[in-house]
């Protein structure tokens, strides 16, 4: 076996290329074969000769189980290999099984599973041969890269004798976990000073320490808490992730964030006629210290005209719950910051980064808060201030819950204002609405209708809350000829409200969103068996049949709920984040209707208001229309599909195989319908600018939109929509030959002159072959352009 023509040959006699299971007399006269080279090779490994021994390993996976070699076998001729001579495929493959070993446990032990796996000594499944490997995996990871885990010898104390002794030879003895142990006891004592002492100023005097190559693992696990005690060295790395893994939330148990502020009332007294100097060290020092005296606040503000002044006007609005005009003023400084060069200045930043996330927060706006607050994090450990790093890492935990985020640490607080708790209270003062989005959906919580229409809202300038009914009627009067009906979901029902009437129209819609989510997730997995080529082509279309029929009475239980509802020919849905997924369009009270769908009830006026001069009716020729077909290059069949009928309609515009260039997709801006066939909703190669297009993205989940609990949705579709465009698009996923035939024929439609989308897709959603696992995955989203211009 010694040339490498020898070794090919070997290891493709011994693969197996059957179907199914290789039989047993296979099994045993192959496996027996590969062993006996393995062991050979085993004796006096080379580098070459542990690849060769590997892809041998790979080859008796499949005959392991009739072998009748004791349990993880294979798993220890690979350890045993590359404890002897290092080779980093070996390790991979070795890192590899494990991995595939504790999802198989966790699956058959009915744990949750899980996307992403860390091998750590923590693990423990009562299987004392899987406890072998991963104590050999732990000596070659230690021995090649030095990590060294404190719980290795619990896992140690788990193992046989013999193995046991060689782990304590593999650990240099262990006298390195006598040091950490010694470190953490130090760590413990301090964690509980910290308790005790919690209102020592956040700026303390660190000890300097040497840390030793085996505590910093520790170090790294704890560093948080280590911060607050000690200087740690720039080469002692923490990725962000690292920090929220191993946060201690006992440790800083004592910590508050944004608790509101509470007047002091020993700084009333203060002289006006005082330094400006003095009043504004006194101001600096109520933002450190969370209390406030407006009446001296305003008289700073008075008497300053620089960068303070910006500071302190801010600073009054977020006492004031202004926190849209604090928010403003807090971005200035921030641009002032920059154009001053002061950035270096670190105790300004943090107050920036404090308030700009609060503002953000109670103005509902999440993703800004993170933002300002990972920012300040990224700042409290670039400057080693421990404890400040701590106080925005448990901002982010307060902010993430709020948003409907799950996390670490469950009891930190959030104090929301508590000046609102009526009905009454909102209406009356529209400004707090506007700048406190989270306290006025407390105080609505009962008012379903007034409450709906505030959360669809994108952004709460457009509408004030008292006029929201009026401004709501003017909207909907440019669309006389359509039926307006908006549907969201309120504690798990579904309502629909067509500005006329609020209907109650299906009990625990959510569950209804979860059978169909259940049922496109059977779908997506038996369409990747479909792709491996592994798959009885009559089972899978008996499968996919089974699951379509299932779909489509999901639609029709919703669909009785509608009894009351009469709607017109034309529609247009309202959606919010909790209906937006579900395909209405394929119900049978919309079916034959031409329907569109809207993220939200200030789309009609942004829409109609910021473009009536620019509204034209769109060009349905083959001189307007501009075609990316297959930009991934890995789509033969429906390249072949799909340029043989754009040939046959003239349209040749267009490029295939590859994405667009700069310059191509300047002059795709000028045309007036863009077609898309490829994966996705196209976002990586549709670079493109320009109002007012007919989108035709046919292209799996190109009409779905992000939706996050509490959280603006957000997607590729959103950037179309706010440029005016009409979208046509698919749900989720669905299967090629089905979008092709579809696609062509609403592209043949157009270039007779047929320009409305809507009826396009009523009128050909039910030729689909599946009639609702592809069919009802087609929506179109936007507003019908011509009934504008009429």
């Amino acid at each position: 076996m010694e040339s490498v023509e020898n070794r090919t040959e070997f290891i493709r006699k011994l693969r197996y290329k059957g179907s199914g299971l290789p039989c047993k007399r296979t099994c045993m006269q192959r496996g027996s074969v590969g062993i006996k080279i393995v062991n050979q090779i085993l004796k006096f490994p080379s580098r070459e000769s542990a690849c060769f021994a590997l892809e041998i390993i790979k080859c008796l996976y499949v005959y392991e189980p009739m072998l009748g070699t004791p349990k993880y076998s294979l798993d220890k001729a690979l350890v045993s290999l590359c404890d002897k001579v290092f080779v980093n495929e070996v390790y991979e493959e070795i890192e590899r099984r494990i991995k595939m070993h504790i999802l198989n446990m966790e699956k058959s032990g009915n744990v949750e599973q899980r996307n992403e796996i860390d091998i750590t000594p923590e693990m423990c499944y009562g299987d004392m041969l899987f406890d072998e490997v991963l104590v050999g995996y732990f000596i070659i990871k230690y021995r090649k890269y030095g990590v060294f885990y404190t719980k290795v010898i619990d896992l140690i104390d788990r193992v046989n004798p013999r193995l046991r002794a060689k782990a304590i030879r593999g650990f240099d003895g262990l006298a390195q976990i006598e040091a950490i142990h010694g470190f953490e006891a130090e760590l413990e004592r301090l964690a509980d000073a910290l308790k005790h002492e919690c209102h020592k100023p956040v700026l303390m005097q660190k000890k300097n320490r040497l840390f030793i190559e085996d505590e910093c693992e520790c170090v790294r696990q704890n560093y948080l808490l280590v911060s607050c005690f000690y200087d740690i060295p720039e080469t002692i790395t923490v990725p962000y992730y690292d920090l929220r893994k191993n946060f201690r939330i006992e440790c800083f148990a004592y910590i508050e964030c944004w608790n509101g502020f509470v007047q002091d009332n020993e700084l009333v007294g203060l002289d006006g006629n005082k330094d400006v100097s003095l009043l504004k060290t006194q101001c600096f020092e109520m933002c450190m210290r969370r209390t406030y005296d407006l009446k001296l606040i305003d008289e700073v503000i008075v008497k300053t005209v620089s960068f303070e002044r910006m500071f302190l006007e801010g600073y009054a609005n977020v006492v004031r719950q202004k926190h849209l005009i604090a928010k403003a003023k807090f971005k200035e400084v921030l641009e002032v910051i920059v154009r001053l060069g002061m950035a270096c200045v670190p105790e300004i930043l943090f107050h920036v980064y404090d308030f700009l996330s609060l503002s953000h927060m109670y103005c509902g706006e999440y993703f800004e808060c993170i933002f300002y607050l990972s920012k300040g994090i990224e700042l409290a450990h670039r400057h080693r201030v421990g404890f400040i790093a701590t106080y925005f890492l448990n901002c982010r935990f307060a902010a993430e819950r709020i948003a409907g985020m799950s996390g670490p640490a469950p009891k930190v607080r959030f104090d929301l204002w508590r000046g609102v708790h009526k009905i009454e209270d909102v209406i009356l003062d529209e400004g707090f609405v506007r700048s406190n989005r989270i306290c006025a959906s407390v105080a609505l919580s009962n008012e379903i209708s007034s409450l709906r229409e505030l959360r669809t809202i994108e952004k709460f300038e457009a509408f004030k809350p008292s006029m929201l009914l009026g401004s709501i009627e003017k909207a909907l009067l440019v669309f006389t000829g359509y039926y307006v009906i908006s549907l969201y979901c309120i504690d798990r029902d579904l309502y629909a409200n067509d500005f006329r009437k609020i209907f109650k129209v299906f009990d625990d819609f959510t569950s209804a969103n979860e059978r169909i989510n259940e049922i496109l997730s059977r779908s997506r997995c038996i369409l990747k068996e479909n792709m491996n080529g592994s798959v009885d082509k009559g089972r899978w279309w008996a499968e996919r049949m089974k699951m379509d029929v299932e779909l489509g009475d999901v639609l029709s239980d919703v669909c009785r709920g509608f009894n009351e509802i009469e709607t017109g020919d034309r529609v247009i849905l309202v959606l919010d984040e909790t209906t937006t997924e579900f395909p209405f369009e394929s119900m049978s009270i919309f079916k034959s209707k031409v329907v569109y769908r809207v993220p939200s009830l200030e789309y009609f006026e942004k829409w109609f208001e910021m473009h009536p001069k620019k509204l034209t009716t769109v060009d349905s020729s083959e001189r307007s229309m501009f075609y990316v077909l297959d930009p991934d290059n890995n789509l033969q069949k429906t390249r072949e599909r799909i340029s043989k009928g754009l040939s046959a309609l003239g349209i040749t515009n267009g490029v295939c195989g590859r994405s667009l260039s700069n310059k191509e997709c300047k002059t795709v801006s000028e045309y007036s319908t863009l077609l898309y066939f490829g994966h996705g909703s196209g976002s990586k190669h549709l670079r493109i600018h320009g109002d007012g297009k007919n989108m035709l993205l046919f292209g799996c989940n190109s009409a779905r939109l992000l939706c996050m609990k509490n959280y603006k949705r957000s997607g590729f579709l959103m950037k179309h929509l706010s440029k005016n465009s009409t979208v046509m698009g698919c749900l989720w996923e669905v299967t090629d030959k089905d979008i092709d035939v579809f696609s062509m024929k609403v592209v043949e439609r157009l270039m007779r002159g047929e320009e409305c989308l809507g009826m396009l897709a009523s009128m050909f959603r039910d030729e689909f072959k599946m009639k609702y696992l592809n069919g009802a995955s087609v929506v179109v989203y936007g507003l019908p352009r011509r009934q504008l211009l009429r």
